[in-house]
C-alpha cells in the first residue's frame, strides 16, 4: 500500500496546508498518507473507500480524511476534487490552531459526507481559486496571513454545513434530491417510477441522468453501490452472509452470492475468509 508523503505535496516545510483541484479523479489503488486532508466533490460522482466503508459522493459533498485512515476512489465518473492538505503537525503562521474544527469535521463526517448547497459550494471553489492564485508569490507575512484567513472562511463554511446537512432541502436540486435518495434507501428495492415521482424528474430524464452522471444504467449503478456496501459489511462487521444480502437489498443469498462472484471474481465467503487470514 502507498503512503503519501508531505514532503511531496507541500510547497515548503513552512506550509501548515496545500491545496489541490483535480479533475477527472480515477480510480485510486488503496493508499494513506502522513497528513490530515478534507476532499470537496466540485463535480462529478464516485464511491469513496475509507478504512473498508463505502459512500457514495457526488457534486457538493465534503468528508475529512484523517493521517490515520486508508482510502481510494470506485468507479469515478468525472470526478473532480478540491483536495485541502493539512500536516498532521503543523503549525500555522497566524491561526492559533486549527486541531480543534477538524477534529469536529472528522466527526461529523465519519459516517458520511456532508453537503453544500450550490451557492455555498461556489463560494468554496472561489476561495480555493484565491489561494491557488498566490502559489507563485512569495513566501511572507502578506502571503501567509491572507491564504490562512481563506483557509480559516472555508473550514468556517463547510463546520457550518456539517451540522445542518441538507437531506431533501430547499437548497437541494431535483438531481442531487435524487442520487441522495438512492443513498439514503440502499436496502429498499428501488422503483424508478415512483423516485421520479418523489423528485419530480420524469422517468425518461432520470434514466438518462444517472446514465450521464453515472456511466451505469440505473439498475447497473444500484447494483454495482450494493455490492460494495455488500463488501464492507464483510469486512467490517459480524453478521451473517444472509443477513448482508438482506441489508444491501438482495432478494435472497443465491442472488448475492452470484452477483458478489461476478463482480469481484469470489464469493462473499471467501471475503469473509481473506479478513480473517489478515
Amino acid at each position: 500500500m502507498k503512503i503519501m508523503l508531505a514532503q511531496d505535496y507541500f510547497l515548503s516545510d513552512t506550509h501548515a496546508f496545500s491545496l489541490f483541484s483535480s479533475r477527472d479523479q480515477e480510480m485510486a489503488d488503496i493508499h494513506g498518507h502522513d497528513f490530515h486532508e478534507i476532499v470537496i466533490v466540485k463535480e462529478g460522482c464516485g464511491f469513496h473507500i475509507i478504512n473498508d466503508r463505502v459512500n457514495l459522493v457526488f457534486k457538493g459533498d465534503f468528508f475529512f480524511v484523517s493521517a490515520n485512515d486508508i482510502h481510494y476512489y470506485e468507479s469515478t465518473r468525472h470526478l473532480s476534487l478540491i483536495n485541502i492538505l493539512l500536516r498532521r503537525d503543523g503549525e500555522f503562521q497566524f491561526v492559533k490552531s486549527l486541531l480543534p474544527l477538524l477534529m469536529q469535521l472528522q466527526t461529523q463526517t465519519r459516517e458520511r459526507p456532508a453537503s453544500l448547497n450550490e451557492a455555498t459550494l461556489a463560494r468554496v471553489v472561489q476561495l480555493a481559486g484565491e489561494i491557488h492564485s498566490k502559489t507563485d508569490d512569495d513566501y511572507d507575512s502578506t502571503y501567509f496571513v491572507t491564504t490562512e484567513a481563506i483557509l480559516l472562511t472555508i473550514v468556517g463554511m463547510l463546520m457550518e454545513n456539517s451540522v445542518r446537512l441538507p437531506r431533501g432541502g430547499r437548497y437541494d436540486d431535483k438531481k442531487r434530491r435524487l442520487l441522495r435518495s438512492i443513498r439514503d434507501n440502499l436496502q429498499q428495492a428501488v422503483i424508478w417510477e415512483h423516485l421520479a415521482e418523489e423528485c419530480a424528474i420524469p422517468k425518461r430524464t432520470l434514466y438518462r441522468f444517472i446514465k450521464e452522471f453515472t456511466g451505469f444504467t440505473p439498475d447497473q449503478f444500484v447494483q454495482r453501490y450494493r455490492l460494495l456496501k455488500a463488501q464492507e459489511l464483510l469486512r467490517t462487521t459480524e453478521r451473517s452472509v444472509a443477513s448482508i444480502a438482506r441489508a444491501c437489498g438482495f432478494s435472497s443469498l443465491p442472488r448475492l452470492t452470484e452477483a458478489y462472484s461476478r463482480f469481484f471474481q469470489h464469493s462473499p465467503s471467501a471475503e469473509r475468509e481473506k479478513r480473517t487470514v489478515a
